[in-house]
């Protein structure tokens, strides 16, 4: 993926996922988090603070593909979903809608009736879409999916070109380890600058009332060298003692359950959850919300026991107790740094729509390891290899029975001798 260019503000990766080089987050990459192998993507990035015209995403009528278009609110700063227009919330048929940001005067006029008004709360917004493709047959009708969609200015069908204040070297930085480079002054003064370029959050209130003790307020050059001793010693402090409570908030979930962990509330919208927004801004940024999609990670296999590619291990599903999702499910396998792993088969997962075998009685067992051991054949083993291993099941439009806590995850079971 490359960054967009006028006047469709669209970017797209039209290929499956390959067997190396794409990793899941942290990396100079475009696109944050790792490929699924369900989707064709495409991302845009508009921010037009002086301008403030409207955007008109425009996407065609498709009855047979799962596709969703997530509005990240102001990626940069507050990563919000505002707004999904996809196949949970607007349905197969096509959509044209117009994106208004703050300030727009004309925000009234613009709803005519005929189209969907979406309001964003920020100057800059992201965007990633997201159109389902069945299989490698399945992919170019994907594409042409992706090409059919489109995001273009109200004004005269053209957004112009932002020059980036960054170096190559700095562009080149993965987002992650750029920051994390910052050093105290650096990254409170752009802080700073952020907040009086983007606005504060809606709910922000009462922080903005500390902040301004602190010497941050919207409207107002924050020079970092200008504070007392005092703040600069406290605001010193705070880049550690933060960083350390993001990596600890990491290590706990909402929910917990045969070695898998994944959250199901406060996912996707913040309001004044700052570490957790700050978790996903490390590590994803743009979070869909739980109804349109949720991630679970396993923790640990059946005995508590970090899950390694050497070893056997198997997910027995009971009959009738394949994750439930309206859409579709996957589980996809990295390596230790959350690249796809290369093998033979080229396969780097299994999807419900995926030709596995099922076991007489209609359970289903999914097989990884190094070597398979699918009495089936190889339909339902994923290869794996000696190490770390990493893994995500994806459920896209998860039923309320995953929602509410009736269904839960089977546990990972080694299966060759320790």
């Amino acid at each position: 993926m490359t960054t967009c260019s006028p006047p469709r503000s669209r970017c797209s990766s039209h290929e499956l996922p390959p067997p190396r080089g794409h990793r899941r987050g942290g990396v100079p990459l475009p696109l944050p988090v790792g490929r699924h192998g369900d989707h064709e993507a495409a991302a845009a990035r508009r921010h037009h603070p002086e301008e403030r015209r409207p955007a008109q995403p425009v996407r065609p009528p498709d009855e047979h593909r799962h596709r969703q278009v997530a509005f990240g609110r102001a990626s940069e700063l507050w990563t919000d979903t505002f707004a999904v227009p996809g196949s949970r919330s607007s349905g197969p048929e096509g959509i044209t809608a117009k994106v208004i940001g703050p300030g727009w005067e004309s925000a009234r006029e613009t709803n005519d009736g005929e189209d969907t008004v979406i309001f964003c709360p920020t100057p800059t917004m992201w965007v990633l879409g997201r159109t389902a493709a069945h299989s490698s047959d399945d992919l170019e009708k994907a594409r042409e999916f992706v090409r059919a969609c489109s995001i273009v200015s109200m004004n005269d069908g053209t957004f112009a070109d932002e020059p980036s204040s960054l170096s190559d070297a700095e562009r080149k930085t993965a987002p992650v380890a750029f920051v994390d480079a910052m050093s105290p002054t650096e990254f409170f003064e752009t802080a700073a600058a952020l907040l009086w370029r983007e606005g504060p959050h809606g709910a922000d209130g009462s922080v903005l009332m500390r902040l301004r003790d602190l010497g941050i307020e919207r409207g107002r050059i924050f020079v970092f060298a200008d504070q007392t001793t005092e703040v600069q010693a406290a605001l010193t402090a705070a880049v550690p003692a933060g960083r350390a409570a993001i990596l600890e908030a990491g290590r706990r979930r909402d929910r917990f359950v045969n070695g898998w962990s994944y959250s199901t509330e406060n996912i996707g919208t913040w309001g004044n959850n700052y570490v957790r927004r700050a978790l996903v801004a490390r590590w994803g940024i743009a979070a869909n919300p739980a109804e349109d999609a949720v991630y679970l990670q396993p923790r640990a296999d059946a005995e508590g026991n970090p899950i390694n590619g050497g070893n056997q291990h198997v997910i027995h599903f009971e009959p009738g107790g394949t994750p439930p999702a309206k859409a579709f499910w996957s589980l996809t396998v990295y390596d230790r740094n959350g690249f796809l792993i290369a093998n033979d088969l080229n396969r780097f997962g299994i999807r419900s729509r995926d030709d596995v075998r099922y076991n007489t009685d209609g359970s289903l067992d999914i097989f990884l390891g190094p070597e398979c051991a699918d009495p089936h054949g190889d339909s339902n083993w994923i290869p794996t290899i000696a190490g770390p291993l990493d893994m995500s099941m994806r459920l896209y439009m998860p039923e309320n029975e995953f929602l509410t806590g009736q269904w839960t995850p089977p546990p990972i079971r080694r299966t060759n001798a320790p």
